[in-house]
């Protein structure tokens, strides 16, 4: 909770591990929340800028691995979540 924080997306194209389909063979299995702060719709974890490519942080994937043992290797993590809550892009 608080300010300094908010969700990446847990992405993979396993479709029996997902939660829903956001297009092709991309599907969400879920979301973690981190440090970090919204622009726009677009969340960027802590230490990155607005554009960078968070999509296999270590620290943030390692928390993944923690919940999705068996799904190593086969995930990938984005922040375009702030449309689950309203936000505007």
């Amino acid at each position: 909770m608080g300010p300094d924080g908010g969700y990446v997306a847990i992405y993979t194209r396993e479709q029996d591990r997902a939660v829903y389909g956001v297009g092709g063979d991309i599907y969400v299995m879920g979301a973690i929340r981190v440090q970090g702060r919204y622009h726009g719709r677009i969340f960027v974890p802590k230490g990155y800028a607005l554009g960078d490519n968070i999509t296999r942080d270590k620290a943030i994937l390692a928390l993944c691995e923690k919940h999705y043992p068996d799904m190593k290797g086969k995930m990938w993590i984005g922040g375009d979540t702030g449309g689950w809550f309203g936000y505007p892009l």
